[in-house]
């Protein structure tokens, strides 16, 4: 999603509009209204016209619109766009939400400006509807919000718009490779040093693509600490450690899934990429693993949770006063959605909802950070993050065997009955915000059911739900199912159920008899994180999925630690 409308001289203006000088006011021709504040950056009229200044390699502008409640007038909205000289594009049918759709770009010269035309079928007058949204002397007709414009190229990839953005990206990556070299000798000197490095890295940072893949500061980290850690004689405590062995597997049954899932997938680079992501929480397991075993220092590791989860909910906050990514209405007013450093609020929340409970576990330390993440997590208003975090910390004060297998119980039910209501009795067309507006869960999950029934085995592929909707009657929609187990039920199968099972099995009840902090913190994260991902997919983005198992490991190696404080003859790294 589009980040923060550009502000110049106190006015909004959507990213991606110029007139080629860089001057987003310059752009604007007629009926586009530039916001006072970012909730009503910017408004359309019925029609509208606008300047691009497109890449020449670009092939595509994505255009994303929000529609608020009082603008949907009963009808759905439908807008007829025009790049240049390229053939008009309907795109269509939208109710209240955020939504983004493609338009063609014609070919063009390397700095040409293209004329953009919108018309839109539904249009309002603010004055006529005072009852809905309070007083009001506007007499514009207005249409839908206009949040940004960005450029992909004819195979999808999003491409910068300007030469600075590129220059930042070298900038990144040069930034990755000298973190990489610092964080390799932190681990050298101290391995808990580079862990805490690692942890505090995580939800910093972009990624930057480099050949078919990409970079980011935690994935070289992770690879400076893995290489810090070589030849550590502490790698043979992973070996002879059950819980340790059993999460490990579990993840690596994932990847084995994935990989598997390749059988009838239409497209093979999005299985890679799947691929390579479990293996690297897989890797990312291990090495928090082994860094804390290696010198079990555990405050340095606390005050690691702490700083970065204080930094995470400052960053995020401070959205509440310069500006959000996202922004929903409620009863006519603007209310942001922050998300601070994660990829949107769900993703922010679904972050906190696993850092929180490492406060909570040791909240006679950190009582400000843990109150701080409760209220940022509140803060991004996601409802399904607002459970999940609910439960993380209703499941710090119910540690049990039985707790664990009444919450696993309760996750399974709560799908089955998602599925019985949505999934496979869906009404097309319901109106759900809480996925942004691309698509309706009933729709994302009568799709996913029915890809799971053309292929039940091994599912459609690894990364290939959301380039086949199209095939499923949902057009101009791209994204995830909208849950975990969805998600994996279309793209894997039944054999990737099985290893979500494993996974969910293995995360909860292996620490439901948690007698550290850390164990206890990752048995509750575990809790509300597989509960939010029953209306979401939340370990699909790194930053999510990479901080889950850092404090896995991490509470894998306090459990055993404390094992062997209890017998030091039981375990000898040495």
């Amino acid at each position: 999603m589009l980040g923060a409308c550009v502000v110049l001289l106190g006015a909004y203006y959507p990213p991606g509009l110029s007139d080629g000088t860089g001057n987003p006011s310059g752009a604007l021709v007629a009926g586009i209204y530039p916001g006072g504040d970012e909730g009503q950056c910017c408004w359309l009229a019925d029609r509208a016209t606008f300047k691009i200044a497109p890449p020449a390699e670009a092939a595509v502008a994505v255009l994303t619109i929000f529609i608020p409640d009082y603008a949907y007038r009963g009808t759905l909205q439908s807008l007829a766009v025009r790049v240049g000289d390229a053939p008009v594009a309907t795109a269509c049918c939208y109710g209240p939400g955020i939504h983004q759709f493609p338009v063609p770009i014609p070919s063009h010269a390397p700095g040409r400006v293209l004329t953009v035309s919108a018309t839109a079928r539904v249009s309002f007058v603010p004055h006529a509807i005072q009852k809905e949204i309070g007083p009001s002397t506007d007499t514009r007709r207005l249409s839908v919000l206009l949040r940004g414009v960005e450029f992909r190229a004819a195979d999808g990839e999003t491409i910068q718009a300007t030469p600075r953005l590129a220059l930042w990206d070298k900038i990144g990556k040069f930034v990755c490779v000298a973190l990489a070299i610092g964080v390799f000798f932190l681990t050298r000197k101290r391995p808990v040093w580079g862990l805490a490095a690692l942890i505090l890295i995580e939800p910093l940072g972009h990624d930057y693509p480099v050949w078919h893949t990409t970079i980011a500061p935690f994935k070289t980290a992770l690879i400076a600490v893995l290489a810090g850690l070589a030849f550590h004689p502490a790698w043979r405590t992973l070996l002879r450690d059950r819980r340790a062995l059993i999460l490990l597997a579990s993840i690596l049954s994932v990847a084995v899934a994935t990989v598997l899932s390749m059988a009838h997938a239409t497209y093979h680079e999005p299985v890679v990429r799947e691929t390579l992501k479990a293996l690297e929480y897989a890797l990312t397991f291990a090495v928090a693993y082994v860094a804390l075993r290696a010198e079990p220092e555990e405050s340095f590791v606390r005050s690691a949770f702490a700083w970065t989860t204080g930094i995470v909910c400052v960053m995020a906050l401070a959205q509440e006063m310069i500006g959000a990514p996202e922004g929903t209405f409620v009863a006519g007013h603007a209310l942001p959605r922050i998300a601070g450093p994660l990829e949107g609020p769900n993703q922010l929340a679904a972050w906190i909802g696993i850092v929180a409970p490492v406060s909570l576990a040791f909240f006679a330390q950190l009582r400000a950070i843990g109150g701080l993440s409760l209220l940022t997590g509140l803060l991004t208003l996601s409802r399904g993050g607002t459970i999940g975090l609910i439960a993380a910390a209703a499941a710090v004060f119910a540690r049990s065997v039985r707790a664990g297998w009444i919450v696993a119980l309760g996750v399974v039910g709560a799908v089955a009955i998602l599925a019985l209501r949505f999934g496979f009795h869906a009404t097309p067309g319901e109106v759900d915000r809480y996925n942004g507006g691309l698509g309706t869960r009933a729709d994302l999950w009568r799709a996913a059911f029915e890809m799971f029934r053309a292929h039940p085995l091994t599912g459609v592929g690894a990364g290939n739900y959301e380039l086949l909707l199209g095939q499923y009657d949902l057009l101009g929609i791209r994204t995830h199912a909208n849950s975990w187990y969805f998600q994996s039920m279309a793209e894997g199968g039944v054999v990737m159920l099985l290893a979500i099972a494993f996974v969910v099995a293995a995360t909860i009840l292996g620490f439901a008899r948690a007698r550290t902090g850390f164990g206890l913190a990752a048995f509750a994260a575990s809790v509300g994180l597989c509960l939010h991902q029953a209306v979401d997919d939340l370990v699909f983005y790194p930053k999510v999925g990479a901080m889950w198992w850092l404090l896995l490991g991490v509470a894998a190696a306090s459990m055993a630690a404390a094992t062997t404080r209890e017998d030091p003859v039981a375990e000898d790294p040495s």
